[in-house]
């Protein structure tokens, strides 16, 4: 029950999410010569030097290889930059947390929604760059939608509970930091998966499973690469995986966001 008192408390506080968001995507680009352009640059910077390595030093053999890369490279960079943006928000903005009452988990969720702006300008370069290594745009586009839901859920899950522990532990910065290199590598962003079933089995093989991300990276290249259907499992997993983390997020922030005023 509290849990759900909680969710209607949040919809009651909408129109300050609406207004934190966009004031997060303003002061972002504040005093900056490229603006919003910076969200094309910088996927297409990495996807640019992430080729060059893993299609002409490491010789990974992947047709249209920078499609493949950068496919991959949308969901992660989302999810990081949310951990990563949010990870100090109630430190932050502690004068507003001491002085004006609205539910806290508010703050890390409206620079989660912030950044999909970035996201959505980041999305459309990636239509040009398929046309130009001939991968064809198909109606499997229309899953984004619900690909972006749990792509979202399992971001904002995540920067809920970092940005919570965060504000009783200082040290949970630094772990982040050690959980995203991680995850980074340990995620069939830049390889195949199929690299990774071949070469792992048994226990490490499951572990290596257990990474939500694999799911929701599979269901990108299901949509914009491969044009195939994706395996029932992996979405199911994923989508559980990040509904966990998101309710996990909310009641931890539920239980101890009264003591944040103290605190920060």
């Amino acid at each position: 029950m509290r849990l759900i008192d909680h969710l209607r408390q949040i919809y009651q506080y909408r129109e300050i999410l609406y207004f934190l968001a966009l004031k997060e995507v303003k002061v972002r680009y504040k005093m900056s010569s490229l603006g919003f352009l910076w969200a094309i640059v910088l996927p297409f910077g990495q996807m640019v030097i992430l080729s060059f390595v893993f299609s002409m030093v490491m010789r990974f053999d992947i047709e249209a290889y920078p499609v493949f890369l950068m496919v991959g490279l949308l969901p992660w960079t989302y999810f990081s930059m949310v951990v990563h943006g949010t990870i100090g928000s109630i430190p932050d903005n502690a004068n507003l947390v001491k002085k004006v009452y609205f539910p806290r988990d508010l703050l890390p969720i409206a620079s989660g929604v912030s950044i999909l702006f970035d996201y959505s300008i980041s999305l459309i370069v990636l239509f040009p760059i398929m046309l130009f290594f001939g991968v064809p745009i198909t109606p499997r586009i229309l899953w984004l939608p619900f690909i972006l839901v749990l792509q979202m859920m399992m971001a904002i899950g995540t920067c809920l509970i970092f940005s919570g522990l965060n504000v009783f532990y200082r040290d949970v910065r630094y772990i982040k930091d050690l959980v995203l290199m991680i995850g980074f590598y340990a995620s069939p962003i830049f390889y195949p998966i199929t690299q990774v079933n071949r070469n792992l089995s048994g226990m490490l093989l499951d572990i290596y499973h257990l990474n939500p991300m694999i799911g929701l990276i599979d269901l990108y290249r299901s949509m914009f690469y491969t044009q195939t259907i994706p395996p029932l499992w992996p979405i199911v997993y994923t989508f559980a995986a990040s509904l966990a983390l998101l309710l996990t997020g909310l009641v931890l922030y539920d239980r101890i966001e009264r003591r944040f005023a103290d605190l920060v």
